[in-house]
């Protein structure tokens, strides 16, 4: 996979690091968010997200979507299974490179066991409205509303 492949959602200035999100969805279309902690050494605490986190050093920006998602989730995924869906670099806060993958199976939240986050949810499209997402999440969902890929 190469840049080329995640459809540029900002501008793309030089940044020197990487995180991955992952958009996940259940048999019904709502879409699976995370509730970041609210720490003082938590960026965005208290606010919503996709599942995701830092691409480590030397690792391979494929690689770090299925190990962020079991690390999070317990959800295992093979490379196969994760499609690269967008590519941001937010105007606000951190200034890393997004690449975000998304699951092209259904997730049963029975299969889920969080740990990392206060808590997730799974959203249709009404509600996701309603909840304070992280910048970078919002033009995510913004592209996923466009695409009409989420549950009314």
């Amino acid at each position: 996979m190469n840049d080329a492949d995640f459809p540029l959602l900002t501008d793309w200035p030089k940044c020197t690091h990487s995180v991955v999100g992952i958009v996940i969805q259940d048999e019904l279309g709502r879409v699976g968010v995370q509730l970041r902690d609210d720490f003082e050494h938590v960026s965005h605490g208290g606010m919503w997200t996709f599942f995701g986190g830092h691409v480590d050093p030397g690792e391979e920006i494929p690689h770090a979507a299925p190990r962020e998602l079991a690390e999070e989730t317990g959800i295992i995924a093979t490379l196969d299974e994760l499609e690269p869906f967008a590519r941001l670099v937010p105007s606000n806060g951190l200034q890393a490179y997004h690449y975000y993958y998304r699951l092209k199976r259904a997730v049963k939240v029975p299969e889920m066991s969080i740990h990392e986050g206060a808590g997730f949810a799974f959203l249709n499209d009404s509600q996701l409205k309603q909840y304070n997402f992280v910048d970078s999440a919002s033009l995510v969902l913004e592209y996923l509303h466009r695409r009409k890929e989420f549950a009314p």
